[in-house]
């Protein structure tokens, strides 16, 4: 504080002697300018007279300080004392001498073209209808600055030491019986009435946060042995649903502050129906468990009623964070569902025919044919269990694959490469664009992804289409782009074709011999680099799907997932 108000005393101090000192200058130039233009007419009234007694022989040996013309009615010059007159040009034209035509008298003031000084014009009509002019330089304001500015320099300076001395004298001053409040006692302490009003609101205040802290005080020490490390939510409450002791998770969890929850009804801390009902059974002395979401999490509340003497006082309250359960045992059901109906199909298959072959119905001819299709199948249960362990590996971070820097442009090459064959059989152009590109990375999970990204792009093509693979860098990050001309991707299955096993036609799948997984690959490997992932569509028109990749440094751990 004492800080503050020194420094806008000296800013204070500083605007007044600028302001001061530049008033001053004003005033006194003005002041000058006028007692100037007073002399000068005084001088060309006295010349005046001479001129029209003796006429030009006034000016035989005359000098003067000022500068004296003598003007003829026509404007030409009759005298002029700082040159010869005849070499003047015509003055009819000056606005000093026009001015004195018309009034008698005129006046007139021209800046320099350096600002430095200026002139200073007065002049005076005569009885035969000529002009005598007398006129004078004067410094310009600027430089009288200039030439002052040493005085002023020391003046300045001077003021505003002296400046400083008083600010800083004052500032203490003004704080000093502030800060000698005593904050134990402050009714004793001695200050301005303007702080009166401070100092009840401090005596009344301590009264109650001393009542306060006694009474938080006494509790804590009930609560802390058994709230201290409970990472769950914890609600203790009378029998009129008033909240006695309610730890720092529940408080967090709904966006309340323990303190200020204490003593108060539980819709203080939260409106959520499920804990308001669990804690309504408790209170009826019925112990009872809700669930609810919150903010894309799955909690349970288990309540249950506390007896004192044989009587209900109470209820507990516990809030459980069971999101990871409820995630792991619906995905468990989902996936065993997803890789029951996917096993299933093509060991169906396998089976029927295995047992047309086994039991003698297939003619000789066939045979090949039912072997081939049953090698097809089983390839894709190879296919598939392939598939599901690479996602099993990267959602658990289970990869022990070194990192290294990898060039993505290269990288796309290989994948053109190994899908030219599958993309001339479809009649598919397959090509790449773009510039080298390196990341740090595992290579084996890059090439699965572009090479899942460019299968799909070719297998869900049309004949005389094509599938361009761009690679980019873009400052910090690299894009990789993979864009076809295939069927596309309606818009309502957008969001669900990186799920596992979905489909957007189940039929035209199995027919490519796909497993549903390329895609949930690629997006769990984005994951994993911390890339960015992007997909535009529209049915008919082709899809692009865009990675974006930071460029990283070298991780500290390569052979494992950090």
């Amino acid at each position: 504080m004492k800080k503050r108000i020194f420094k806008r005393m000296i800013v204070m101090c500083a605007l007044v002697l600028v302001f001061s000192m530049a008033a001053v200058a004003m005033f006194t130039y003005h002041y000058f300018e006028q007692r100037s233009l007073s002399m000068l007419k005084s001088d060309a009234v006295y010349i005046a007279r001479a001129v029209e007694a003796e006429g030009t022989a006034y000016f035989d040996g005359f000098s003067a300080e000022n500068r004296i013309t003598w003007i003829a009615e026509d404007g030409s010059v009759l005298y002029e004392s700082d040159g010869e007159a005849a070499s003047m040009e015509n003055h009819a034209d000056r606005p000093e001498v026009q001015q004195a035509r018309r009034e008698g008298e005129g006046s007139a003031i021209r800046q320099s073209s350096t600002l430095s000084s200026k002139t200073l014009y007065y002049a005076l009509l005569l009885e035969d209808g000529s002009v005598l002019r007398v006129s004078c330089r004067q410094a310009s304001i600027y430089r009288l600055f200039f030439d002052m500015y040493e005085l002023l320099f020391i003046i300045a300076v001077c003021v505003l030491l002296f400046g400083v001395v008083f600010s800083y004298k004052t500032a203490e001053r003004i704080v000093e019986p502030i800060n000698a409040i005593d904050l134990e006692h402050p009714e004793q302490s001695e200050a301005y009435d303007e702080l009166s009003p401070l100092l009840y609101r401090m005596i009344t205040q301590k009264h109650n946060i001393a009542a306060q802290m006694q009474q938080l005080r006494t509790r804590q020490e009930e609560m802390d042995a058994i709230l201290a490390n409970m990472r769950e939510g914890f609600l203790l409450l009378d029998k009129d649903r008033k909240m006695l002791a309610v730890n720092r998770s529940a408080a967090e969890l709904f966006g309340g502050k323990v303190n200020q929850l204490l003593g108060k009804d539980l819709v203080h801390l939260s409106r959520e129906e499920a804990l308001l009902s669990a804690a309504e059974a408790a209170l009826c002395s019925e112990a009872a468990s809700r669930q609810f979401t919150r903010n894309g999490r799955s909690y349970e509340v288990m309540a249950a009623p506390v007896f004192l003497s044989g009587t209900q006082g109470g209820a507990t309250v516990f809030v459980l964070d069971v999101t990871e359960k409820a995630q792991a045992e619906q995905l468990r059901r989902q996936f065993s569902a997803n890789v029951s109906h996917e096993l299933k199909t093509p060991l169906t298959s396998i089976a029927g025919y295995a047992e047309i072959i086994e039991n003698g119905m297939a003619r000789p001819e066939d045979i090949p044919g039912f072997a081939g299709r049953i090698h097809e199948e089983a390839k894709r249960l190879v296919q598939l269990v392939e598939d599901i362990l690479k996602l099993s590996r990267l959602d658990e971070g289970n990869i022990s694959l070194v990192w290294e820097k990898v060039d993505l442009y290269a990288l796309a090459g290989q994948v053109e490469d190994r899908l030219g064959e599958a993309a001339a059989k479809k009649e598919v152009t397959l090509r790449r664009e773009g510039e080298a590109a390196e990341i740090w990375g595992v290579r084996a999970v890059l090439e699965e992804m572009m090479y899942n990204l460019c299968e799909n792009a070719v297998k869900y093509n049309v004949p005389g289409g094509s599938v361009c693979i761009t690679v980019r860098p873009e400052g910090q990050r690299v894009e990789v782009s993979v864009r076809d001309t295939g069927i596309g991707i309606p818009k309502e299955a957008q969001e669900k074709v990186f799920e596992r096993f979905y489909r957007v036609d189940p039929s035209h799948s199995r027919q490519t011999g796909g497993t549903g997984l390329g895609l949930s690959i690629v997006k769990h490997g984005a994951s994993f680099h911390h890339a960015s992932l992007e997909l535009q569509s529209e049915a008919g028109k082709g899809t692009e799907i865009r990675l974006r990749f930071p460029v990283g440094e070298e991780p500290k751990q390569k052979n494992c997932l950090s």
